[in-house]
């Protein structure tokens, strides 16, 4: 399965657990102060709000789709002839132009064939 796939699976379940943890009735009737200025019910819900945050900063970094997968073509792995340092690479330079029937300054699609 995708990272991306299984990262968003993870965002959604905080994202339900952040919904079920905002509903905090067992903070309405506490006269607890935080820091001795900020009642409990307020600092709990500015906890939940840097949670939120936090999630979205996950699912930006780790859910997010790249632009591939939103295109539906997976990300190839690199071929080994990519690195143009590789032997393997100048070899397959060398191939490509040895089998070429047309001369280098003249496209594969020129109007003159078609």
């Amino acid at each position: 399965m995708n990272d991306s796939r299984v990262a968003m699976r993870w965002v959604w379940i905080g994202v339900i657990a952040l919904i079920l943890l905002r509903q905090d009735h067992w903070f309405w009737d506490d006269p607890t102060l935080v820091l001795g200025l900020l009642p409990i019910g307020l600092a709990w819900q500015v906890l939940i709000s840097i949670g939120a945050a936090a999630l979205w900063l996950a699912a930006i970094r780790y859910a997010w789709p790249t632009d591939r997968e939103l295109m539906g073509n997976p990300i190839p792995a690199p071929h080994p002839a990519a690195d143009p340092a590789t032997p393997a690479a100048t070899a397959l330079a060398d191939s490509n132009l040895a089998d070429r029937s047309e001369p280098a300054d003249v496209p594969a699609t020129s109007p003159e064939k078609v």
